[in-house]
């Protein structure tokens, strides 16, 4: 399943650094006033914020029940981690050290949090003293729903972008439910909204919208919607989530095979078992299969570290279980091990240590084997039971707990 697992949740908030990103540090500098223009002196103000209520310690660091997914509630709350708000001083005054990324947003709000504002700030503009103009705040809500399997999923997930003057989108803040309902609070403007499920794993498409998108979106990914002034709530109605297409353009959902027997593989290359491997071929073992791309950076540096220790630590369980690593290189036009291996060289030097993945790799050069399981968002983890069946909302916490059952 797409995990909504908090640590890989908050490497999505905070954002990789891109190719284009500048490696290089520079300074904001600004101030938050009122709609009059009068310092506002007690004020909060950071890059990006959670509207799911505060996970974090005083330390920054986070909090168990955030670790072990389960806070996906108090939707609409605003709070960030320490280390991502900005300095304050005095007379409405602030200062940020940006690393590593062109242009950023800062979202500064009153105590109370009744007012706020936001601002981008491009790196070419640096030295250049911004100031944020706190507005009455805007309750913005939404529903979650999948027409296609008739439910509410059983996690949703939306996501608040903000954008430059060229259209450059920067992630503001997040909220996830368990209940399909989303709520943000937002200061008046222009926002790009997008939304993921898991069970069934579904993506947010609005036909129609495809003006609004940078040529490397998939159409309709975005909901573009405005806050005007003077209003204090804002619904955005239900969001239809959609699920993915195979190859032939059926709908998919992975969670119809819940406690059934899931599709074969259909793989291009392979390092670790023969390219012509069946899940057949490990009845009576667990199977953890974990999909991936070269891309993902939640895969490189968290997922498949997280396997790797795992792996090796239970290396004398190794006749009760299997970990399949299904990376899809379609987009890498990638269909060999040789391509593949050419691909995370890179990878393999600076991240992991020069150390290849301990457990099998299979190439889903083509594409397929994602499609025909309805795979979303990665890292995605699905588990196989020793009889073959897909185990619902199986993860690798599940695996170790099942492990450990063999020895008592």
């Amino acid at each position: 399943m797409r995990l909504p697992i908090c640590a890989l949740a908050i490497m999505a908030i905070v954002g990789f650094a891109h190719a284009d990103d500048s490696e290089q540090s520079w300074q904001i500098h600004g101030r938050v006033v009122d709609e009059h223009g009068a310092a506002v002196q007690d004020f909060e103000a950071a890059t990006w914020w959670l509207s799911n209520g505060n996970w974090w310690d005083e330390a920054g660091e986070l909090l168990q029940e955030a670790k072990e997914g389960k806070l996906w509630t108090n939707e609409g709350t605003l709070a960030t981690r320490p280390q991502n708000m900005v300095k304050r001083q005095p007379e409405g005054r602030f200062s940020l050290t940006v690393e590593g990324k062109p242009r950023i947003p800062i979202f500064a709000l009153d105590k109370r949090h009744e007012r706020g504002g936001i601002v981008m700030v491009q790196q070419c503009a640096a030295g250049k003293p911004v100031v944020i103009t706190i507005l009455p705040l805007v309750r913005v809500t939404a529903k979650v729903h999948c027409s296609e399997v008739g439910r509410t999923p059983d996690w949703s997930n939306a996501r608040i972008f903000i954008l430059d003057d060229k259209g450059n989108r920067s992630l503001l803040t997040i909220c996830g439910s368990f209940r399909g309902q989303v709520s943000f609070l937002l200061p008046p403007g222009t926002y790009d909204l997008d939304a993921y499920s898991n069970s069934p794993n579904a993506t947010l498409r609005i036909p129609d919208q495809e003006k609004i998108h940078a040529p490397a979106d998939p159409p309709g990914r975005f909901l573009r919607f405005t806050i005007p002034r003077g209003k204090t709530t804002l619904d955005l109605g239900v969001l239809d989530l959609k699920l993915p297409r195979d190859k032939d353009g059926n709908p998919r959902d992975v969670t119809r095979y819940y406690g059934k027997v899931p599709p074969e593989l259909s793989i291009t290359g392979a390092r670790g078992v023969p390219k012509t491997i069946k899940l057949a071929d490990f009845r009576g073992k667990w199977v953890l299969l974990d999909f991936w791309t070269v891309g993902c950076g939640p895969c490189i540096y968290e997922s498949l570290p997280e396997l790797t220790t795992f792996y090796e630590e239970h290396a004398a369980d190794r006749e009760l279980f299997e970990v399949l690593a299904i990376c899809n290189t379609e987009a890498d036009n990638a269909r060999t091990i040789e391509a593949y291996d050419a691909l995370v060289a890179p990878i393999v030097t600076k991240v992991w240590a020069g150390k290849q993945l301990p457990f099998p790799v299979l190439i889903d050069g083509e594409g397929k084997t994602v499609g025909l399981y309805g795979i979303q968002g990665i890292p995605n983890v699905l588990l196989i039971d020793s009889e073959g069946r897909l185990v619902k909302n199986g993860d690798l916490a599940m695996l170790a707990e099942k492990l450990k059952e063999k020895h008592r």
